[in-house]
């Protein structure tokens, strides 16, 4: 390379204005970059959490939970997640939503775990040390070159979970980041009587346009409904976007068979902002 080429090579140019570029396996997401192993504090700080957990799920999921039960699993997500082999979770699942994820299916125990949209592993991994081992899990992603973390636990399908055959199991849950339509899953979840499924990017319409694909209408929006519109538009990175927001009764009444959780904003415990909206809800009995 010439001495001119050399000196105007990007990796210079950057370097000269305090720049790097950094490989994506090479960034750090910054909850691992910034955490505490004073296992006297992280002690106080499970406590928290599991208080925290412990009244929202009887309030709002008539779940019975022992707050030592959850401590206990909160410290095993906690070694797990910092064991992740790849660093960089942007774009993806954050600590908060993953610690929710590893509790629900610590607490659930469902024997079928079906996860649409895999993108890097993250979730995938999160999802088999969590289950027990009879579970049998299920990874659909079309774009399968983008996934870094595999397991052999899994049974991988590229095609929409609408298309692959699955008999009704008792004891289902299904986690939907694909960004189709919350309201497209509708029929597909009392079809195969689905009892737990797990909704990411479950924005408002306060929130939507912080998000450039939107699964909209989200499981959100059907729960609180605000009649009147056709279609939303909004502005992302200057590209103008517009989807179709039609709502109807029947979209409503899977509240009759199901109750709906929010996960909670876990920043003021955890020190980390959630990456993405995320929800729940679960059959009733």
């Amino acid at each position: 390379m010439s001495k001119f080429k050399k000196f105007f090579s990007p990796n210079i140019i950057l370097r000269k204005l305090g720049y790097k570029i950094i490989k994506d396996e090479e960034f750090l997401s910054k909850e691992f970059r910034r955490l505490t192993n004073d296992n006297s504090v992280n002690k106080i700080r499970y406590k928290i959490i599991a208080e925290k957990l412990k009244r929202d799920f009887s309030d709002n999921l008539n779940l019975r939970i022992n707050t030592e039960n959850i401590i206990s699993i909160i410290d095993q997500f906690d070694q797990i997640f910092r064991k992740f082999p790849f660093k960089n979770l942007e774009g993806g699942f954050g600590y908060n939503n993953a610690l929710m994820l590893f509790v629900f299916i610590k607490i659930l125990k469902p024997l079928r775990i079906i996860e649409s949209g895999v993108f890097k592993g993250f979730t995938t991994y999160i999802i088999e040390n969590a289950a027990v081992e009879q579970t049998e899990i299920i990874c659909i992603e079309p774009n399968e070159d983008r996934i870094k973390y595999r397991t052999k636990k899994a049974k991988y399908y590229r095609q929409d979970i609408s298309e692959i055959r699955l008999s009704e199991k008792e004891n289902t849950l299904v986690f939907f980041d694909d960004h189709v339509p919350h309201k497209n899953r509708l029929n597909l979840i009392k079809e195969k009587n689905f009892q737990y499924i797990i909704f990411d990017d479950d924005v408002n319409l306060s929130n939507f346009y912080h998000d450039g694909d939107p699964p909209i209408p989200t499981i959100n929006m059907i729960k609180n409904d605000h009649p009147g519109y056709k279609t939303i538009n909004w502005i992302y990175d200057n590209q103008k976007k517009i989807k179709n927001y039609e709502i109807n009764e029947k979209d409503k009444s899977i509240f009759l068979d199901y109750d709906y959780y929010k996960f909670p904003e876990l920043f003021e415990l955890t020190g980390y902002r959630s990456s993405s909206f995320s929800s729940i809800i679960i059959k009733k009995n």
